[in-house]
């Protein structure tokens, strides 16, 4: 049986770096499309969501 977050969508808030980005990224691979928030710097979070569009997430 293989975990899948199809049609779900999940909010990860710090997800430009650390534990937030390996969860964003996780979910992504899961299937799920992923709102992301950042606190210091857009950078990160949008080579996040750049890598979560590549997976054909929306993020």
């Amino acid at each position: 049986m293989k975990f899948t977050l199809e049609g779900k969508t999940c909010l990860v808030t710090g997800a430009g770096r650390g534990i937030g980005r390996a969860i964003a990224l996780t979910l992504g691979e899961a299937g799920a499309d992923v709102a992301i928030t950042f606190s210091r710097s857009i950078g990160p979070a949008e080579e996040v969501k750049a890598e979560l569009e590549k997976m054909g997430r929306k993020a």
